[in-house]
């Protein structure tokens, strides 16, 4: 419904081929007389659960509060055991540790990097028990000592 909807506010502003790339990246921007309106999916609830994912959500500290939802995962599989550590002792979010995997992905997620270009200043939340998840899957002695805290 909503990939419906999408198709007919855009319709007149880009090609089919266009449009398959902006599903695909899963964020689009057009601007007109009234201002910018920006659209980003998908909700990553069930890919998170079902994909073994990491979610994770980045908020611009602007006036519109623009947030966008994005996988940490390629974070993780790159950090360091302290790293990890560092971010799990902040709380997994709200600080440096939790900007570095917004930082990280930046380059692959548009929705992620429009809100760090925005230059207002950001927060990054990671979803705690979904991290500590993927964990026990790929990093256990990790897990463990994290658990243990």
């Amino acid at each position: 419904m909503a990939e419906a909807k999408f198709r007919e506010l855009v319709k007149d502003e880009c090609s089919a081929q266009d449009f398959d790339g902006i599903l695909d990246d899963g964020y689009w921007e057009f601007k007109d007389g009234n201002g910018s309106v920006c659209l980003t999916w998908p909700d990553l609830a069930e890919a998170t659960t079902l994909g073994h994912g990491i979610a994770a959500r980045i908020k611009g500290d602007g006036i519109d509060g623009q947030t966008h939802q994005f996988d940490a995962v390629p974070w993780f599989k790159q950090a360091s055991d302290d790293e990890i550590s560092d971010l799990a002792a902040k709380g997994w979010g709200g600080d440096y540790e939790a900007d570095a995997v917004a930082e990280f992905v930046a380059d692959t997620v548009p929705g992620v990097q429009f809100i760090i270009d925005k230059g207002e200043g950001f927060e990054v939340h990671v979803d705690g028990p979904q991290a500590m998840a993927w964990l026990a899957d790929h990093k256990t002695s990790l897990y463990e000592e994290l658990a243990e805290v």
